[in-house]
């Protein structure tokens, strides 16, 4: 009996065995390490096989495995933890902590073709992550960047819903090619130029960049030296700036829904006079001369009355003669017009932002799909941008040995650009003009509306500004619209020939399509000239970018690692363009050009640019203390001469891990040290013709102004035109201290830029004025410092703050021999010792009071002639220095952030400021309420000259009297965030997170001087000028989105 029992155990011992052995049960649960809460929808896999499951709300998970439990390994993933990878040993129930991501990110920085980790790094780069760009809503994320890196200026040149912004990385480095930084987005080089005709015509801006859908972005990482941007060779001289989109990661799939609604609004306007105010100004002007000529005053006030209304085009008030002969208000007198043209025509705008995503994987293929809505008003009457867009990322290990993927970004814009420029057409320019006297719609003597036979009102089109015009109407009678269709995509494949030796092969087309439509109306302002007219512009542009490369990374007796990369890279671009056009429509409902009766020349163009390329790069680290890194690009171009089509860049760069050596391990508070510098040269092409170094001639109808046609020579031959050059050297200091609580970096750079693009001017007697050669040269060199401090990390706070400030400086160091070059056109001067951006006017000596007349220096005394005064260099454009400040504090679930932004020096010239103190120059438009404080008999101590309708004085001519100290400091950014508890979301079964939040953008600005502006000197750019009306102000906008995972 007993052997009997023995052997039933033995069997059922046997059996048990074998069942296990052909598969099995295991259980657990997935916890947050930093938390201990149950972790929903992680995803939890068999490593090497298909098998897995995903956790429930309480975190559990049960999967059944068909091999030995003893022989598996579970991977265990989610968004934004950390994969492990847990070996099971025969054990049924599994509980692992995963714990966030964080660390890992921020050690990672996405370079030029690759990866590398910041703590080896020897380069200058600097990454923000999704997170910070889409605090603050906009509809690219450039305008996101201010003040989130340090030495980088951006700066926002309008408040057009689309625009452009403009980056500045460490100074300027050309006078005459763009100063713009290379865009790469995911491994793709993409074009930034600006294609819109519409925008240029109407002194506006329209983004490429904007086609990116802000949400779809990871991180943004700025290359800043050449060690980081070399690479790019040819094109890297101004920096680089990579874009990296999301992508698939392993877990199951991840739901994730965005809205948010805003509210924008222009947060300051300029201080004009209202209507009785202006009417005042000009009747005392009008009397006193009718006065000096010998008049009587009941004669003068009559006859003054009767100019002041024939120049405002409208009796603002109840009375035909408001004024008596003493000058003073009749009794009885009322306001029956003033209007706030300000106020109605920069009204409060809504912005929409609608976007849903899905995304997973697992160790076979990741995917991550999106699509989005967006649709800002500006906050003219009829600016505005909607875009469509969507993304498609698709990463497979299709086999062992062979990686493939593609990614995909498709976008439809409309862009509707308001006219900044144009005077009359543009809203802008009217608002500010146009008196208050003047009513929006016709009236009567008595105020009332006139109707028309529907009992509408009518659109007054007489004013003393704009013949034909109504800022309230014309917008939306005239058409001037861009749809953009953009496909930017990537396929690649990866093969893996053994351990550390890979060969990845990308193919990139970019394709750019735009249709623009441009009509004026028969009836109201430019059009009836025309009987009405329109344009349609198609603009294409294909490129496409073939890059191989051949990597290496192995690493040899666990102290010796070695990096290699080689590779070539093809670019080719060809651009088309045709216009077709007409004019005398029959119908003013009908813009298509087949309504035309009269069809004008079209016209059409087409160019191409290649660019060939050679790679390579190598690293090498000893010990994970020593780094040296070297690189080298060789660029062959289409656009340059052709004895000058290649060129050379090379970086060499080393870093040192001091805190890893054995000296500084009982060096307690320092975390983390590291020296690292570089050196490297780099180039510039951007801004420059395709043809510009071929000799062109053109054909025209009357040739030599004759009556034959012919061809005429417009651009000289230089064989040997090429890039511009820079030669960079920097060197920089990242520490961390107790504990890495406080970190940073500071860093010094000094750069060399010659071969310059430079309009050398020709004698007249070659009949072209000028040729484009390599000659200019100028250095920027400046500092830079980061800090980030975790002031407090405990239990359920975190406080953490983040601060930078750069200060650079540029100097033109040869221009050819020419050592003055005046910019009139943006009251600059060139000079060699000089900085680029150094204004060049007469000074602002104040006001005589003996007759109100303005004065300016001359010599050593004065002279109230314009003409006459001295030209002065008045100080610089760009600031001293600049930065911003980003403090974050959290509680639980409940976030709050703050960003500020600073200038400090530099100056600026308030050339809308300067339009409305015209002194009675450009009689009949509206005037500043500073006015007011003009010089009269009664008033002598004032520096606001005489006013004097028709004033040949011009007083408010470019002068110190209008330039400002740019110093500011900008509230620019508030977001706080509610997090719903985990608890509640557990209990809906479908929801794993939901964020509630409201950000406020454009807050307030404190100027130093008393500055009379919208409230943003960003509108002025780089160069801090600006004159008339040219652009749209910025906008302060509430924000409130809610963030929903499933």
């Amino acid at each position: 009996m007993k052997r009997l029992k023995l052997l039933l155990v033995c069997l059922f011992t046997v059996v048990t065995c074998t069942v296990f052995a052909q598969g099995g049960t295991v259980r657990g649960t997935v916890t947050d390490a930093s938390t201990g809460e149950p972790v929903a929808f992680a995803s939890v896999q068999v490593k090497g096989t298909m098998s897995g499951a995903v956790t429930d709300l309480d975190g559990k998970y049960s999967i059944m495995v068909q091999s030995g439990i003893s022989d598996i390994t579970l991977v265990f993933s989610f968004v934004g933890y950390k994969t492990i990878e847990v070996a099971v040993n025969g054990r049924t129930i599994v509980d692992v902590s995963i714990s966030p991501d964080t660390e890992v990110l921020e050690d990672v920085l996405v370079v030029a073709y690759g990866t590398a980790k910041k703590s080896s790094y020897s380069g200058s780069a600097s990454m923000v992550r999704s997170e910070s760009i889409l605090q603050n809503p906009n509809s690219s994320f450039e305008k996101a960047m201010q003040g989130k890196v340090a030495g980088l200026q951006v700066t926002t040149s309008s408040g057009q819903p689309g625009a452009t912004a403009s980056f500045r990385i460490r100074g300027s480095g050309s006078l005459n090619a763009s100063n713009e930084p290379l865009y790469v987005v995911d491994g793709i080089a993409t074009s930034t130029a600006e294609y819109s005709v519409l925008a240029d015509r109407n002194t506006s801006t329209s983004s490429i960049l904007s086609t990116l859908n802000p949400q779809d972005i990871e991180s943004v990482t700025v290359l800043k030296d050449a060690a980081a941007a070399s690479l790019y060779g040819s094109r890297a001289a101004n920096g680089v700036v990579i874009i990296t989109t999301k992508n698939g990661s392993q877990g199951s799939g991840r739901l994730n829904v965005n809205a948010q609604l805003g509210v924008s609004m222009v947060p300051k306007y300029f201080e004009l006079m209202n209507s009785a105010e202006y009417y005042q100004t000009v009747f005392t002007s009008y009397f006193n001369t009718r006065q000096k000529a010998g008049y009587a005053a009941s004669d003068a006030a009559i006859w003054a009355n009767q100019q002041t209304q024939g120049l405002i085009t409208f009796n603002p008030y109840s009375v035909d003669n408001p004024y008596d002969a003493s000058g003073q208000l009749v009794s009885g007198a009322r306001i029956i017009v003033d209007t706030d043209w300000q106020k109605e025509v920069l009204k409060p705008s809504l912005t929409q932002d609608y976007n849903v995503s899905y995304s997973g994987g697992n160790d076979r293929v990741l995917y991550f799909f999106s699509g989005g809505y967006f649709d800002q008003e500006g906050t003219s009457p009829t600016a505005r941008y909607t875009r469509y867009s969507g993304k498609v990322n698709v990463d497979a290990n299709v086999k062992p040995w062979l990686k493939a993927g593609m990614n995909a970004m498709y976008s439809f814009s409309i862009q509707n650009t308001e006219v900044a420029g144009g005077a009359g057409a543009s809203p802008l320019y009217n608002s500010l003009y146009f008196p208050s006297g003047v009513p929006i719609y016709m009236t009567d003597r008595n105020g009332n509306y006139i109707l028309d036979k529907a009992g509408e009102k009518q659109f007054n089109w007489l004013n003393p500004v704009s013949k034909d015009f109504n800022p309230l109407a014309i917008p939306y009678m005239d058409t001037h619209k861009t749809k953009n269709y953009r496909l930017l995509a990537s396929l690649y494949t990866e093969i893996k020939f053994m351990e550390g030796l890979t060969l990845k092969t990308v193919f990139s087309p970019d394709y750019i399509n735009l249709y623009e439509i441009l009509f004026w109306n028969k009836l109201h302002g430019n059009g009836p000239a025309y009987g009405g007219r329109s344009e349609r512009h198609q603009t294409h542009d294909l490129m496409y970018t073939s890059t191989t490369t051949l990597n290496f990374n192995r690493t040899f007796g666990d102290v010796h690692n070695v990096q290699a990369m080689a590779g070539y890279e093809f670019w080719h671009s060809t651009r088309e363009y045709a216009l077709a056009q007409g004019t005398n429509f029959a119908f003013d409902f009908m813009t298509e050009l087949a309504a035309a009766t009269s069809a004008l020349a079209p016209s059409s163009w087409t160019s191409e640019e290649t660019l060939k390329s050679y790679i390579a790069r190598a690293e090498y680290s000893y010990d994970n203390k020593y780094f040296i890194s070297g690189s080298f690009r060789r660029d062959g171009s289409s656009v340059f001469g052709a004895d000058n089509k290649w060129g050379n860049f090379f970086s060499v760069g080393g870093s040192w891990r001091i805190d890893q050596e054995s000296f500084m391990q009982n060096v307690e508070w320092i975390s983390s040290l590291k020296l690292r510098s570089s050196y490297g040269t780099s180039g510039n092409n951007l801004g420059l013709g395709r043809y510009q170094s071929l000799g062109i001639w053109a054909a025209g109808a009357n040739y030599n102004y004759g009556p034959y046609p012919g061809f005429g020579h417009t651009q000289f031959a230089n064989p040997n035109l090429g890039w511009e050059k820079q030669a960079m050297f920097n060197v920089g200091l990242d520490f961390g201290f107790f504990d890495n609580r406080l970190y940073g970096t500071v860093e010094f750079f000094n750069k060399t830029s010659k071969d310059l693009l430079y309009q050398f001017p020709l004698p007249s007697s070659h009949g072209i004025t000028s040729i484009m050669m390599n000659l200019a040269k100028v250095r920027n060199h400046g500092v830079e410092l980061e800090l980030g401090a975790d002031i407090i990390k405990t239990g359920d706070w975190l406080w953490s703050a983040n601060f930078n400030i750069s200060s650079s400086r540029d100097k033109i160091l040869d221009l050819a021999g020419n050592d003055d070059v005046v910019m009139s056109t943006t009251k600059k001067i060139w000079k060699v010792g000089y900085s680029q951006y150094e204004f060049y006017m007469p000074t602002w000596m104040g006001v005589d009071p003996a007759n109100g007349s303005p004065l300016w220096k001359k010599d050593n005394g004065t002279t109230s002639e314009f003409a006459l005064a001295d030209y002065e260099m008045q100080g610089r454009a760009t600031p001293w220095a600049y930065g911003g400040l980003t403090t974050a504090l959290k509680w639980k679930n409940l976030s709050l952030s703050m960003m500020f932004y600073y200038n400090l020096g530099g100056k600026v010239y308030d050339g809308l400021y300067a339009g409305l103190m015209h002194d009675g120059a450009d009689a009949g438009k509206n005037l500043h309420k500073d006015a007011l404080d003009a010089w009269l008999p009664g008033n002598t101590n004032t520096n606001v000259p005489i006013y004097i309708n028709s004033n040949p004085n011009t007083a408010n001519s470019e002068s110190t009297r209008f330039l400002y100290d740019a110093t500011y400091f900008k509230f620019k950014n508030l977001n706080i965030s509610y997090t719903l508890p985990k608890k509640w979301m557990i209990r809906t079964g479908i929801i794993s997170d939901v964020k509630i939040y409201a950000n406020i953008e454009n807050i307030f600005t404190c100027f130093k001087d008393d500055w009379k502006g919208y409230d943003d000197i960003d509108i002025y750019g780089i160069g801090g000028y600006t004159q008339y009306a040219e652009t749209m102000p910025l906008s302060r906008t509430f924000t409130f989105g809610v963030n929903v995972a499933f």
